[in-house]
């Protein structure tokens, strides 16, 4: 596939992504919270809920730096104690950090997609599928990335197919305990829970969407008008399968 192409994709998945957080998810946690009596007004609803995501956002992009800052930490040491080997073979030390970061980072990201998934099985059919579709258009540069770190990293076969079964199962284990919250917690209690955690959803998909959208614009030869206009599309196309559900 053409890079151009794949970038114009990843833009486009990001604005459904975002689009399904804020049209779909947004609405309905707030309906949630005041619902079950959790807060008094929407007014207090929306606040919740921005809140509730914002942390999700903030404790993603602080735990993806932590791994960060200590795979370059690790890949330093490496680097200084074994410096006389580099300037013999002229081989830059290579470690798999890196790998088990950035499968940490898509477990995390896919068990609270499947969370949010299972949630929305026993509710919204129309946000369910929308949110099936924005987790499915992203599954596969996840994929290809994890892929293409084990390719790098020359892992063995058994570390490697465990890495891929690992990957594969998060968000189907996700889905499970989502749908099985209302189960475990009784009338409005359980509904409360389900709207923390869709608010907790809001913030991943959010931080998804924007960490896949940025890497796409760092490139200045790449023309951001484009990427924006699909990211746009892809969000207002998801505002107007919302407002007709609404209607």
């Amino acid at each position: 596939m053409p890079h151009k192409t794949k970038h114009l994709l990843t833009a486009f998945s990001s604005g459904i992504l975002l689009g399904t957080a804020f049209f779909g998810l947004f609405p309905e946690s707030i309906h949630v919270l005041v619902d079950t009596k959790f807060v008094n007004s929407e007014y207090m609803g929306f606040f919740v809920t921005l809140m509730v995501s914002a942390m999700s956002f903030v404790t993603l992009l602080f735990l993806e730096k932590s791994f960060e800052f200590y795979h370059q930490a690790i890949n330093f040491i490496n680097k200084k104690n074994n410096s006389h080997k580099d300037d013999l073979i002229g081989v830059p030390v290579v470690k798999k950090t890196s790998l088990y970061v950035l499968m940490f980072s898509l477990s995390v990201h896919s068990l609270i997609e499947g969370l949010a998934l299972g949630i929305e099985s026993s509710g919204d059919q129309k946000t369910f599928y929308s949110l099936y579709v924005a987790i499915l258009s992203h599954k596969g540069f996840a994929s290809f990335a994890l892929g293409l770190s084990i390719v790098k990293k020359a892992v063995t076969f058994r570390l490697g197919f465990f890495l891929v079964l690992l990957f594969c199962f998060m968000t189907p284990v996700g889905m499970f305990f989502g749908g099985s919250l209302e189960k475990l917690f009784i009338g409005s209690l359980g509904k409360s829970v389900n709207a923390f955690l869709i608010s907790i959803s809001i913030g991943t998909f959010s931080y998804i969407a924007l960490l896949d959208f940025i890497k796409k614009t760092d490139d200045k030869k790449r023309s951001l008008f484009s990427l924006l206009f699909v990211l746009v599309f892809g969000l207002f196309l998801m505002f107007i399968i919302q407002s007709d559900h609404d209607h």
